[in-house]
């Protein structure tokens, strides 16, 4: 299936002549858009004119809008519309695992949920982060996926035994769940005796070292002396009474390893609280968006989010539509196209980020991209030298500079559009050696 929609080109000599040009998904070198423009200079236009175009055509194709405003309607005969916000009943699964033994995997999925944590809130230090992928290694062995097993990444097969439960992926709730599980262990010795002796020990020989000190300091006072040796032992007494118990408590001889992966309680309840944080913004549910399938646009308004939930929801939103496209396998036919408005908020310099990856990958999964924004100097070189349909309806001044030197243009070219009448539009097709910008009609 072809996709198709057209400018009108300038010509300039005695008079002006409108000569058509199209863009088709056929020739283009992939289905990639930057489309560029400053504040009122018909952006939310352009992208409901564009995509109404492809999906008045559409058999096989499906857009994803990412509305963050909640002013792109592209209207209610060809749209799907799901809110979100804390209070709905629909939400994304950020530990969903994919089965592709390239991008997939138990390992892959925790290094992107703790980047995406990372990327959207306050960073993570180094012994949370090893903490809290220990915690997603456990709760994802608990659940039946094992990272070095392949097969384990499907909800087909299940290795354990004699479980009662059928397999799913865990969900927020259930890392939550997991998370404070392990801190009563650590806090109150539920389930773990050994582990709670094992702090005792700790504890004791922090005291024994501070009477140590206080001996010191006391040395006229035989007395006193006295009175501190007799505690002294009766700390020793109870330290090797704690390590002995603790030793005679072992329920399955991993307490030891278990304390070494989790440290202390203090860095499992820093990771609980921020879990606990993470549930609260009410996105992640495992309940999935209820949109009309017969419908070719599915519309994501996520204006009730604030900026760091915005973040989280469209890089696990675009992580799970990307890995959809990769497991219906390789398309010269474009299937998915996502469209983000305000897209300078969601990008990333890490070469692993998920619109990184699109840009470079997307394109023999028939998945498109169409970024919108005021500047490409928002943009990194990922996504600019893999976007093969670039859109200007004009830059701010204080923009131009920067995006005439990511583009290689004269800055001059900027100054010759004229808002809601004329663009500048570079479309790379299969094999054509000329790729320049050219200059078209546009119309508000």
């Amino acid at each position: 299936m072809e996709y198709t929609f057209g400018f009108d080109m300038m010509k300039y000599k005695n008079y002006r002549k409108k000569v058509p040009i199209k863009w088709s998904s056929k020739e283009v070198v992939n289905s990639h858009f930057l489309l560029v423009g400053g504040s009122g200079m018909g952006k939310t236009y352009t992208i409901r004119q564009i995509v109404r175009e492809l999906a008045k055509q559409s058999k096989d194709l499906k857009i994803h809008v990412i509305d963050v405003h909640g002013d792109i309607d592209i209207g209610d005969d060809v749209t799907s519309t799901v809110n979100f916000s804390e209070t709905a009943e629909y939400g994304l699964s950020p530990l969903n695992i994919s089965e592709d033994l390239d991008f997939g995997g138990v390992r892959k999925r925790i290094r992107q949920f703790i980047s995406m944590l990372n990327r959207t809130s306050r960073k993570l230090g180094e012994i949370q982060e090893n903490v809290l992928s220990n915690l997603l290694y456990d709760l994802y062995k608990a659940n039946g996926f094992l990272p070095e097993d392949p097969k384990t990444w499907s909800l087909n097969y299940d290795p354990r035994p004699y479980s009662k439960y059928k397999k799913k992926y865990p969900s927020v709730k259930d890392l939550k769940t997991f998370t404070e599980y392990k801190l009563k262990q650590m806090m109150f010795g539920t389930g773990a005796k050994a582990l709670h002796d094992f702090e005792n020990v700790v504890k004791s020989v922090k005291s024994m070292n501070l009477k140590i000190k206080q001996k010191e300091k006391n040395k006229f006072d035989e007395e006193k002396q006295n009175k501190l040796q007799e505690q002294l032992t009766k700390l020793k007494e109870t330290a090797i009474a704690s390590y002995s118990s603790g030793l005679s408590a072992m329920e399955n001889g991993t307490e030891l390893n278990e304390m070494i992966r989790y440290k202390n309680v203090d860095t499992v309840q820093s990771i609980f609280i921020r879990i606990t944080n993470l549930e609260e913004t009410g996105i992640f549910k495992p309940k999935k968006p209820n949109f009309d399938e017969n419908k070719p646009v599915q519309r994501y308004v996520i204006k009730s989010l604030n900026d760091s939930e915005q973040k989280m929801f469209v890089d696990v939103l675009l992580e799970e539509l990307f890995m959809k496209a990769k497991e219906q396998g390789e398309s010269k036919e474009l299937k998915h196209l996502v469209v983000v408005d305000e897209a300078h908020k969601f990008t990333s310099e890490e070469a692993e980020h998920i619109m990184n990856l699109i840009a470079k990958e997307a394109r023999k999964f028939g998945f498109g991209m169409m970024w919108s924004s005021q500047s490409f100097s928002h943009f990194g070189e990922d996504i600019i030298s893999n976007t093969s349909t670039k859109i200007i309806l004009g830059i701010d001044e204080m923009f131009r500079a920067a995006s005439a030197k990511k583009l290689q243009i004269k800055e001059q070219r900027f100054k010759r559009i004229q808002p809601h009448k004329t663009a500048i539009v570079q479309i790379k097709k299969k094999g054509a050696l000329d790729n320049e910008f050219i200059d078209v009609m546009y119309e508000d």
